[in-house]
């Protein structure tokens, strides 16, 4: 008398059968090495590994794999530089992961973002001044006004003028970090 299958051990008997292209086991590769590339960055990011937890971490895998992870982290770590926040930890990493190659690049992505902040708390002042003198000239003033500067449609303005002025030189910049050998 035939044996009855279940579903699954029938389609299990099928996967035996199914092989895996060598380009398709290396793809699987590359994409399970990006996840713990985030897995360790997010990780370092949060502040749950330090610098030498990461080169451990790292140092945890041999040759192939620790240089896809290493290029994996590298594009994620210049994704995550962004001109209004502080880059510390990010800049860090790659200046490590890079052997410290990259320091005039990163150097100058500190300085970009010092500038930005400084030009946004000048003109975030100016325009402060102008509601200011607006608000005087008719008739409202004394030291219990205090202008409310980030609803007026000049610093939104002025805040996209000048962030797209200086996103447009970080790109460049991350760019750079790219383009300078991968490791």
């Amino acid at each position: 008398m035939a044996e009855i299958k279940s579903t699954l051990e029938l389609a299990m008997e099928r996967a035996k059968k199914i092989e895996v292209l060598p380009e398709e086991k290396e793809q699987l590769k590359r994409g399970e090495y990006a996840s713990k590339a985030k897995g360790i960055l997010n990780r370092y990011l949060n502040g749950d590994l330090n610098i030498k937890g990461l080169i451990k971490e790292l140092a945890g895998y041999d040759g192939n794999a620790r240089d896809t992870i290493v290029v994996a982290l590298l594009l994620e770590l210049v994704d995550t530089i962004d001109i209004s926040i502080d880059n510390k930890r990010s800049l860090e990493a790659i200046d490590i992961l890079k052997q410290n190659r990259v320091k005039p690049t990163l150097d100058r992505i500190n300085k970009l973002c010092k500038d930005f902040n400084e030009e946004k708390g000048s003109r975030y002042k100016k325009i402060e001044k102008e509601i200011r003198k607006r608000l005087d000239g008719i008739g409202i003033s004394g030291t219990a006004v205090q202008p409310v500067v980030d609803y007026d449609e000049r610093w939104y303005h002025a805040l996209a003028s000048l962030s797209s002025e200086y996103e447009d030189r970080l790109v460049k910049l991350k760019g750079e970090l790219l383009d300078l050998d991968t490791t």
